[in-house]
């Protein structure tokens, strides 16, 4: 496997030029001029180069890894959420560990050993009851930032996105009962939801 020093060697510049070209950071710790830059990138490419994540981490702290943990997964809704939070995490540079707790007989402290665990940068908790979510954040601590989507009773600290489900229902009935129906039911998901 090619590394950061396999390329300066082959170029004859010193590896933290080599380094800055693949920093993550605006601008690198040191200045490269833009030729070198492009011999760089053009020799990393020659020679197979794929950065390492995994060593990147360990040198900023950060693994670009946030957590989706979800109550319940089960739903066209979810999936669809899901899907829009790996896009745009994806373009900001990050992956997305899929954590469902429903399936499994996790306790909070569980999940949270394993948001440390793996040195997650960030939480999203989707589809949660307050007790749950209380739960878990009183567990991190503040150890690692947490957004509540979707999460019923959210209020407080706690930074949440959610619908307003309660008006969407009453424009529903209004206008069902304005095309002249009265007797109207609804089939929904979890007891909490509305």
């Amino acid at each position: 496997m090619t590394t950061m020093n396999d390329i300066a060697k082959a170029l004859g510049v010193s590896r933290p030029v080599v380094s800055s070209v693949f920093s993550t950071r605006r601008q690198g710790t040191v200045r490269v001029s833009d030729k070198t830059r492009q011999r760089i990138l053009e020799k990393a490419r020659e020679m197979g180069y794929r950065p390492n994540h995994v060593a990147r981490s360990v040198a900023t702290g950060k693994t670009r890894v946030v957590a989706f943990v979800g109550g319940v997964m089960r739903f066209d809704f979810a999936m669809e959420t899901l899907s829009g939070v790996m896009t745009q995490a994806e373009r900001s540079g990050y992956m997305v560990k899929v954590m469902q707790s429903c399936d499994t007989d996790w306790t909070p402290r569980q999940i949270v050993d394993t948001l440390l665990g793996r040195r997650v940068d960030g939480v999203i908790l989707f589809h949660f009851e307050q007790t749950q979510w209380d739960q878990l954040i009183h567990e991190l601590g503040g150890t690692i930032p947490v957004v509540a989507l979707s999460c019923v009773g959210t209020e407080g600290g706690l930074i949440s996105v959610n619908s307003d489900n309660h008006q969407g229902y009453e424009q529903i009935i209004d206008h069902l009962m304005a095309l002249g129906h009265h007797r109207i039911a609804m089939v929904g998901g979890l007891e909490t939801a509305i």
